[in-house]
């Protein structure tokens, strides 16, 4: 949700306003199971949009996490972005994690190949393995690009669903979930969904 890529040559419809996720974010909230979690990679410039739109949908502020690039991307004005920020809301009271609490700072070199033909905003496994590692339910990404959280929900044998209009992301994000590993956890049986919808014609 929200947020820019480095590559300036590939865009995403309506990447730059946030009315689209302002219109979704009561959905997602009736969607959220009590004390679910809610997490949203946001670029610096709309985090505070962001926050208020999650707080106005009934949502209660928890945090931040930080991925540290360990790179520099595009330099906006003054600034010249080395991160990325994660805000964290809760529906209710959170649950306490599986895992124990998580860093709030994540360090991974941000990838430059193939940059032209990748999504603008993909990102690590790494990542959002780390982030995922959080939910004890059922993982919803409602936005999820090629598939990176559906992965590693997949991966830590966790329920998944995960939503994408483009047709060729969607493709690539089913053809790793087809290809990834299942780390076996006790007790549990990993599965999911991934829907491509068209929605050109609506």
């Amino acid at each position: 949700l929200g947020g820019y890529g480095q590559n300036r040559d590939v865009t995403i419809a309506n990447d730059k306003d946030l009315s689209l996720t302002e219109a979704a974010m009561p959905m997602l909230y009736r969607a959220l199971k009590d004390r679910a979690w809610l997490l949203s990679f946001c670029s610096s410039r709309t985090m505070l949009e962001l926050g208020d739109i999650c707080r106005a949908s009934k949502l209660n502020s928890y945090g931040d996490i930080v991925w540290n690039k360990r790179l520099a991307g595009l330099a906006y004005g003054a600034i010249r972005y080395f991160h990325e920020t994660v805000l964290v809301f809760v529906k209710g009271k959170p649950l306490k994690s599986e895992a124990g609490p998580i860093f709030s700072v994540v360090e991974h070199m941000a990838s430059r190949e193939n940059m032209n033909s990748r999504h603008p905003h993909e990102k690590p496994l790494r990542v959002t393995m780390h982030m995922v590692s959080m939910v004890r339910g059922p993982v919803l990404d409602p936005f999820c690009g090629t598939g990176s959280v559906v992965v590693a929900a997949k991966m830590q044998g966790k329920h998944f669903l995960g939503f994408e209009l483009d047709e060729s992301y969607a493709a690539e994000a089913r053809s790793r979930l087809t290809k990834c590993a299942v780390m076996p956890v006790a007790g549990r049986k990993n599965d999911g969904a991934f829907l491509y919808h068209d929605m050109r014609g609506e």
